[in-house]
């Protein structure tokens, strides 16, 4: 089961989250906040998941973007790492060139349309 699911950028920037399971702000803060850390100061000899506190986290970096996901334990890695290739292909098939930019502000416009 997928808990959590963040997009960052090198320097650490939350760029979109979206939590599955409920937690205070203090605790979800923390959370994120050691789990970016941890994975970005990784290097690329090192496996991209890793264990913290009852979750298994698997991330992937893509040029300027790190995608980070919480799961469980008995989840498998290596589906959520391609669940992770066929989302960003599929934005990479959307946006063409990717950015940053196009991910704070043209996603949040795409996922606010239908609300308003």
């Amino acid at each position: 089961m997928i808990h959590f699911f963040l997009i960052v950028n090198k320097q650490g920037r939350i760029r979109i989250r979206r939590n599955y399971q409920h937690a205070d702000d203090k605790e979800r803060e923390r959370r994120e906040s050691f789990i970016i850390g941890e994975c970005l100061k990784r290097n690329n000899s090192q496996s991209n998941f890793f264990s913290y506190e009852n979750l298994t986290i698997v991330y992937k970096r893509f040029t300027a973007l790190t995608l980070i996901c919480g799961v469980s334990k008995d989840e498998n890695e290596l589906a959520m790492q391609e669940l992770m290739n066929v989302f960003m292909d599929c934005l990479l098939s959307y946006f063409h060139h990717l950015s940053e930019l196009d991910v704070s502000f043209e996603m949040l416009s795409q996922i606010a349309a239908p609300l308003w």
